[in-house]
């Protein structure tokens, strides 16, 4: 009868990743397609037609299918 191994190896030998902060849109560099402001949505249907012009600020008007691009907020980063 053979004996199950309690730990596994790989498990053993990895050290604990670190977690990594992502960049926000400001630091990217990417600005809002209409005004220069620092992009905070990007609108899926302006990018159909051209990527870029998908890139907006707060103030542009944007359609249902946005997303939130990641912006760094006053005091969201442990230990800064």
């Amino acid at each position: 009868m053979t004996q199950k191994k309690g730990i596994n190896r790989r498990a053993k030998k990895s050290p604990p990743r670190t977690y990594r902060q992502p960049h926000t849109a400001a630091e990217l560099g990417i600005v809002c397609a209409e005004c220069g402001q620092p992009a905070e949505w990007f609108d899926h249907e302006r990018g159909k037609r051209d990527h870029l012009k998908g890139f907006i600020c707060s103030k542009e008007s944007r359609s249902a299918g946005s997303d939130k691009l990641l912006v760094n907020e006053q005091g969201s980063a442990p230990g800064a």
